[in-house]
């Protein structure tokens, strides 16, 4: 019998990887804000940097900047072009899906 889901997210953590939640399709290349730990990375200090480096201004009419620049901090991190499921260098990745659109049908712009 193979293990569930849970199990093998709870070993992965266990064994020490990083761990984060790719976005919804909807919302390609970015990072959902449902689950992640981070060990051992700078991950954490450039993503404040950003965040205290970009205006208000573009924070408040972006939604997406901070989670797309997760996604392409933890792509460099883990030495990879695109983030999949699953285990990706040192972090393991899940994916959220939503049935209904996370955004009320805005568009969606990215610097």
């Amino acid at each position: 019998a193979g293990s569930s889901a849970l199990m093998d997210t709870l070993d992965h953590l266990v064994k020490g990887y990083n761990m984060a939640v790719l976005n919804d399709p909807f919302l390609p290349s970015s990072i959902h804000g449902a689950l992640l730990v981070v060990r051992d990375s700078k991950i954490p200090k450039n993503m404040l940097e950003i965040l205290i480096t970009t205006k208000i201004e573009t924070l408040m009419s972006n939604p997406t900047l901070l989670p797309k620049s997760l996604y392409d901090l933890i792509t460099a991190e883990a030495g990879v072009e695109t983030l999949t499921v699953g285990r990706n260098g040192q972090w393991y990745l899940l994916q959220h899906s939503c049935t209904m659109d996370p955004l009320g049908g805005r568009q969606v712009t990215a610097p």
